[in-house]
């Protein structure tokens, strides 16, 4: 996997309109904080230096825990494969054995409980010790085929409350911006204008301008050079499709 691939599969999956993702979100916020962590001590530089950009933004979202929905932790708990074990490890992991990590574990532990006993006070039939018995169960295992909302659906008799709770978590969406909005610049590129312009020529100038504006430096920075190299590279691409005789818009 590439090093951005990764973000555009979590961007799709948290897109999906019909896809439960409250309960996936956190397990990819630490993958992409694992995968940014890693390639700061890349041997390129440029790989580097992007990882070292990302893990500031990331920390700009994630350093606090007040900065982040508690929900997302919440709902990795209502995970009987992960739990609260799961959500206390990541932590650790990520923060370390520390005081961060530490009022994290407990604040993600406070927000469930107060969750149970506000869904609990308005079910008088609902087991008072019903939380505790959940989380000390044993995990169910990862192996095969795992549907969560089928899992609650199917113990809702035995969690009544905490059933109702997992309902509710579950079914809150990560984002509702589409995966189109977040990645799709070609419309910009291609437009009623400009319709004539090949994929390849299409290509370059997303990829100049993202050069463009990643340019921190205060070089010259020599635009007409830059353009007349793309078309001289398209110029070759189109001489060497006559040649074979393959179609230049597959190129």
């Amino acid at each position: 996997m590439t090093f951005l691939e990764l973000f555009v599969v979590v961007t799709k999956r948290f897109s999906r309109s019909l896809y439960v993702t409250s309960n996936t979100c956190f397990h990819d916020f630490f993958t992409i904080y694992t995968h940014i962590t890693t390639f700061i001590e890349d041997v390129d530089p440029k790989l580097s230096h992007m990882a070292c950009d990302m893990k500031l933004n990331f920390d700009n979202y994630w350093g606090e825990l007040e900065n982040v929905n508690p929900l997302l932790f919440v709902a990795v708990v209502l995970d009987p494969r992960y739990k609260k074990q799961y959500v206390d490890w990541s932590f650790e992991k990520m923060y370390g054995i520390n005081d961060v990590s530490n009022k994290m574990k407990k604040s993600v532990t406070k927000i469930l409980k107060n969750m149970f006993d506000h869904y609990s006070a308005q079910d008088s039939e609902g087991e008072k010790y019903e939380l505790d018995k959940y989380l000390k169960e044993e995990r169910v295992s990862m192996d095969g085929d795992f549907d969560l909302l089928v899992w609650w659906k199917l113990n809702s008799t035995k969690y009544k409350v905490l059933s109702q709770v997992a309902k509710d978590v579950l079914a809150i969406p990560v984002s509702t911006v589409s995966s189109q909005s977040v990645f799709k610049t070609g419309g910009r590129v291609l437009s009623t204008f400009k319709s004539s312009l090949t994929l390849k020529m299409v290509q370059s100038l997303i990829c100049s301008q993202n050069w463009l504006k990643s340019k921190v430096t205060q070089e010259r920075v020599d635009i007409q050079g830059a353009l007349q190299d793309i078309e001289d590279l398209e110029d070759i691409d189109n001489d060497f499709a006559i040649l074979v005789d393959f179609p230049t818009d597959h190129i």
